[in-house]
């Protein structure tokens, strides 16, 4: 299979077909068969200045504080999220400071998420609905209950565990059992 982008300015593409957002515009991402049949597939990217998808996740960017929010997955089929401290997009850094409202609701198949240590915010629904989300690795020490949206966890597996930075359990532990976890949820250092 050789991959081809279009416009490289837009978006580049490796030889295993991963594509990287480089700055806003449109182009095609073509994949030709190598067999000798000339089967070939194309595809439309579009990279907004605000909004772009790495390795898997959905960006919100503030180009002014340089930090980035997940917005969602790039597939629904996705079964495990690790949220970074930070991203890179078209040649720059952003610490990843968010998880928007809804970002993951109703993933069936999401099983695992690692939140990362610049995380401060978890907005209203974030992860709700995930009924198979087992595991919670919880890496920030940031989070307050005025920063994580109601319901962010209503609706995942009851038995959820749910992994605390050190010295945070007892605070993690009350506020997200408020926000939609319950007390049958795991809950380790």
């Amino acid at each position: 299979m050789s991959w081809k982008s279009s416009n490289t300015k837009v978006a580049t593409v490796s030889e295993t077909g991963k594509v990287t957002a480089k700055g806003p515009g449109t182009c095609k991402i073509t994949a030709t068969a190598n067999d000798g049949s000339k089967k070939k597939a194309t595809c439309t990217i579009t990279v907004t200045e605000d909004e772009v998808s790495v390795s898997g996740l959905n960006y919100k960017l503030d180009h002014k504080a340089k930090t980035a929010t997940v917005t969602g997955a790039a597939k629904t089929s996705v079964t495990s999220i690790r949220i970074p401290e930070a991203v890179k997009a078209n040649k720059k850094n952003y610490k990843v400071t968010g998880i928007a409202d809804k970002a993951f609701k109703g993933l069936k198949k999401l099983a695992s998420v690692t939140i990362g240590k610049a995380v401060t915010a978890i907005g209203k629904n974030a992860f709700s609905s995930c009924a198979n989300l087992k595991k919670i690795v919880i890496k920030t020490k940031l989070l307050k209950a005025s920063t994580v949206g109601a319901n962010a966890f209503k609706g995942v597996y009851s038995r959820v565990t749910v992994t605390c930075p050190k010295g945070m359990l007892k605070t993690y532990k009350a506020l997200l059992l408020k926000k939609g976890l319950t007390k049958k949820a795991v809950f380790k250092e």
